[in-house]
């Protein structure tokens, strides 16, 4: 009978468990890593909590091998450290850990329960895997975004505090018998020891920078491409851009596509999305910071396959059609209808120099503005030849930074304007002297 009570609590026990799953929330997660890196870098794995209060990397084993009593793995496993803060990120460099051809990163518990897993079987040099957005949907082989904060930089250190010596408490003084003299014991002192506590660590405040910009968007990607966007810091210092956004035209249906890059002073990053946003026929690119307003924004109306748009200038919203440039300075502007060279002759010359040297020609370019110009628009005379001559001819514009050079044009025709008013005042000294000889 007592065998028969064992067995069915045993068997109730079973049917609760399978029918009844726990479900277990992680709070730290694999978030993105490094297998195959480039020559004099090393292997990393970076971290993401994903909870809403600090986690204590203590608790967390890292594995290249999913069982956690097997020795499968390339390496001993990784007792990591550090207090991560609430919705933060976190980096481990690795010793040659994770192999380059097939392997399986692994996240357990100190108590040998499994957190968090990913399998990939190739690898390509200088990519990572990564979740997009942090915490999201795995990415292979894309381009590496390791957030600047080392895991061992967030050890907290404790704070000793001197605690001042009570005095005595007590004194044994023995009662004196045969000796005259009374012997005196020593004084006993006793305090308690005190553990110290680990310092808080706080959690960062997001900043929401000035002079991002966005570089170059890329809408209209070819087969098996993604779209893209590039973004410029301006500023003098590296700069995190945490949970920023990247958005179409306002409430016009797609969600914003959250992201997080590092770029480092005067220079690019680039954010590949997961999923297409941007119209082929037109459309609004918006970044947005963490709060998701407004920092930087353009319009287009078509598209080119394979094309991408490029800014001219930092100080204007001025884009044009180009070859794309990802994570480089931008290329120049592409003019899809080119004028022919118009050799002038000597009867232009003579009939149009006094109107040439009046009115200087005025050069008009090919560029895309926040008013919906049609990008295919361009306008041109017959002294620009290419579209490197269209980039060139821009004035007095903060444009080096984005590969456009400037130089200031001279007038082919200035020579023949001197030549001109030369022969115009001889004639007029011809003809007053051949009145004067003719009076008198």
């Amino acid at each position: 009978m007592i065998f028969f009570k064992k067995n069915f609590i045993l068997l109730i026990i079973f049917f609760f468990f399978l029918f009844f799953p726990s479900k277990i929330f992680a709070e730290v997660l694999i978030n993105e890593f490094y297998p195959n890196p480039q020559t004099q870098e090393k292997e990393w794995v970076e971290f993401y909590n994903a909870s809403s209060s600090s986690a204590d990397l203590s608790n967390y084993v890292f594995d290249d091998d999913n069982d956690f009593y097997s020795d499968a793995g390339s390496g001993a496993k990784i007792f990591l450290k550090g207090i991560l803060a609430a919705n933060s990120l976190c980096y481990w460099e690795l010793d040659s850990y994770l192999n380059n051809d097939e392997d399986t990163p692994t996240l357990f518990k100190t108590d040998s329960k499994l957190v968090d897993t990913y399998r990939y079987k190739t690898t390509q040099k200088g990519k990572s895997f990564s979740r997009v957005p942090d915490g999201g949907e795995w990415q292979e082989n894309v381009e590496p975004s390791k957030t600047p904060i080392n895991c061992l930089d967030l050890i907290p250190t404790p704070t000793l505090t001197s605690t001042p010596i009570p005095s005595p408490f007590f004194t044994l003084t023995p009662t004196p018998l045969q000796s005259p003299t009374p012997t005196l014991s020593p004084t006993f002192s006793l305090s308690p020891t005190q553990n110290p506590s680990p310092t808080e660590i706080p959690i960062p405040t997001p900043i929401s920078y000035q002079n991002i910009y966005l570089s170059e968007v890329y809408p209209n990607p070819q087969t098996g491409e993604n779209e893209w966007v590039e973004i410029y810091n301006d500023n003098d210092f590296i700069v995190n851009l945490n949970n920023w956004y990247i958005d179409d035209l306002e409430d016009g249906g797609s969600s914003p596509k959250k992201f997080s890059l590092t770029i480092q002073p005067k220079n690019y990053a680039s954010f590949d999305l997961s999923t297409a946003i941007f119209n082929n026929d037109g459309d609004s690119v918006r970044l947005l910071d963490f709060d998701k307003k407004e920092k930087d924004s353009f319009e287009y109306k078509n598209s080119q396959k394979g094309k991408s748009f490029g800014r001219i200038s930092l100080e204007t919203d001025d884009f044009c059609l180009q070859e794309p440039s990802k994570n480089q300075k931008n290329n120049l502007c592409l003019n899809p209808t080119p004028t022919q060279e118009v050799t002038p002759t000597a009867a232009l010359i003579t009939s149009h120099l006094s109107s040439i040297a009046t009115s200087p020609t005025k050069t008009m370019l090919p560029f895309i503005k926040k008013s919906n110009q049609n990008p295919y628009h361009y306008q041109s005379v017959s002294n620009i030849k290419t579209a490197e001559q269209n980039n060139s001819a821009l004035i007095n514009k903060k444009t080096d930074v984005l590969g456009i050079y400037n130089k200031r044009k001279t007038n082919r025709y200035s020579f023949f304007s001197f030549l001109s008013l030369s022969y115009s005042v001889l004639s007029a000294f011809g003809i007053i002297i051949k009145t004067v000889k003719h009076f008198s």
